[in-house]
Formats: structure tokens, C-alpha cells, sequence
């Protein structure tokens, strides 16, 4: 009797076989497949001690160095009356950079060291910008620049 098959039917039964192949094909690729990431290997509980440990060493070290900006902006002063023409340079680079720099960080990070709780899970405990930025941000967390405008505008 499968001599009596019509060409429709052979081509029909060819293409069952081939599409059979081709799912075995694909369950032997899909066998293979790994997931992304291994959630066996996921670290359960978020270590706050030490990240809070961090935060504060990270503080520590920034009110430091902004101090010390601070304290060479002094001696850049003292400096000028005797360094000549070197020292208007110094008087510059202390009154419009190390000292404003300086001052305003150093505050920001005493400010922040004292209260480093608050900053270990909201990952905002760094200063980005000169000091102008700092305090022109500052300004308008208190609402001086958003007269006639909603806070959700900014």
C-alpha cells in the first residue's frame, strides 16, 4: 500500500520527520542552557555593620583631606607676602579655590561623619562638585531658588 502514496502524502511525512530532528535539536540545545545568574550562590542578608564601616572610614578620610585643603589654603596666605610673584598665584588658588573648597566640604563631611547612619543604605554620602555646587544645592533643598514652582518640577 505505501506504493500507492501520492507525492503530497510522501512530502507531508518527510516534513513530520524533519520537523521531529529539528525538535530534537532543539530540546538537546535547551538541555545546555545554563541560567545567568546561580541564586544557590546569593548572598542572603546585607552586611550593614561593615557596609556602615565603610561609609564612616570613607568620611573620615574625606574630612581630612578637606581640612588639610583648608589648613594649606592658610599657608598659601601667609605665604604671599613672601614668595613675590609666586605668591599672587598662591593668594588666588587659596582665596577662589582651597579655602571656600576646603571650608564648605570639611563641613559637609563633619556633618556627615556625625551622622554616617543615615547615609550607609542611601549610597549619597559622597560631595560631587566644587563648593558652589554643594551650597547652591544646598539653597535649593530649602526652597530659596523655587519660588512659584513645585518641588517635583526640579
Amino acid at each position: 500500500m505505501k506504493d500507492f502514496m501520492s507525492e503530497e502524502e510522501k512530502e507531508y511525512q518527510k516534513t513530520q520527520a524533519e520537523s521531529k530532528e529539528a525538535a530534537k535539536t532543539v530540546s538537546e540545545i535547551t538541555e545546555e542552557v545554563k541560567p545567568l545568574i546561580d541564586f544557590s550562590k546569593v548572598e542572603d542578608g546585607y552586611d550593614y555593620e561593615k557596609r556602615a564601616k565603610e561609609v564612616k572610614d570613607y568620611l573620615r578620610n574625606q574630612m581630612q583631606i578637606r581640612m588639610l585643603e583648608f589648613v594649606i589654603g592658610i599657608a598659601f596666605l601667609i605665604l604671599t607676602t613672601k614668595t613675590g610673584v609666586l605668591g599672587t598665584f598662591l593668594f588666588m588658588y587659596a582665596i577662589f579655590y582651597l579655602i571656600p573648597d576646603g571650608l564648605i566640604k570639611s563641613i559637609v563631611y563633619i556633618h556627615r561623619y556625625r551622622h554616617y547612619k543615615d547615609f550607609v543604605e542611601s549610597n549619597d554620602y559622597k560631595v560631587n562638585g566644587g563648593y558652589v555646587t554643594v551650597v547652591m544645592s544646598a539653597i535649593r533643598k530649602k526652597g530659596v531658588f523655587n519660588a512659584g514652582r513645585s518641588e517635583n518640577n526640579d
